[in-house]
């Protein structure tokens, strides 16, 4: 079958809500970006802190550090709420743009999913743990669950900034923007 190339829109196409669907977007994806660097940097942070007061002995590193995560299982609750507004916005506001990106990226939208929700158990799994895998050589695993967030974390920014970049200098698409090459290519 015959690539589907990019739709070409009207103004008239897009619905009209009563507010600038643009101002809603970049509202929605700013906020969503926020919290979504801190819930990206604070599991980084708390690591290291945890690893450097596994290493030093010192008790006050390890505090530290799972105060540092109470903080994130708010924020990551924030971003993720931001995140379900932010697609329901571009799906609701831009429907035709949204169907072409679902087919340009297909089985990655799953990835990102995939991704999403283990980082969301890793997330949980190091936070409500700490207590149990604190002393010894549990401190090992704990030490690899956080590693695991943290790697879940990374793979999911990387997934969602080659959407990104996609859309700012697409790849993989001939002029009318059907999918000509790979998903490497497009991403």
């Amino acid at each position: 079958p015959p690539a589907l190339g990019a739709p070409k829109l009207k103004r008239e196409d897009y619905p009209r809500i009563g507010a600038s669907s643009r101002s809603v977007v970049w509202i929605a994806a700013q906020m969503h970006l926020f919290f979504a660097a801190f819930v990206l940097a604070v599991p980084l942070f708390v690591l290291v802190i945890e690893w450097i007061g596994m290493r030093s002995g010192d008790d006050r590193y390890d505090d530290m550090a799972h105060e540092f995560m109470k903080i994130t299982m708010t924020a990551y609750s924030i971003t993720a709420l931001l995140g379900g507004f932010l697609a329901f916005s571009l799906f609701l506001l831009y429907p035709q743009l949204m169907a072409y990106m679902m087919r340009v990226f297909n089985i990655q939208v799953l990835v990102y999913a995939a991704l999403f929700f283990a980082e969301s158990a890793l997330l949980y799994i190091y936070y409500y743990s700490w207590s149990a895998l604190r002393y010894g050589n549990k401190k090992w695993l704990h030490l690899t669950v956080g590693l695991g967030l943290n790697v879940a974390g990374t793979t999911l920014l990387v997934v969602a900034n080659a959407w990104v970049t996609f859309m700012m200098a697409p790849t993989g698409v001939d002029a009318s923007g059907a999918v000509v090459g790979s998903i490497w290519e497009i991403i």
